[in-house]
């Protein structure tokens, strides 16, 4: 047994957990009529990736 190894284990299952309860969250509250990001707009952001006119996400 290699506790090193099995505490990296312990903590990505941990992690994926994590992630899988927020995601879930997040469902929750679009399924509540949370407004969402409009798939044009995402569409645009994408497309301008790798151009000058690219902007993070969090500041378009």
């Amino acid at each position: 047994m290699n506790a090193k190894r099995d505490t990296i284990e312990l903590d990505q299952a941990t992690a994926a957990a994590d992630d899988i309860a927020e995601l879930d969250r997040r469902w929750a509250a679009v399924k509540k009529g949370q407004a969402t990001v409009p798939h044009a707009d995402v569409v645009r952001w994408l497309d301008s990736w790798g151009t000058p006119a690219f902007r993070a996400w969090s500041s378009r």
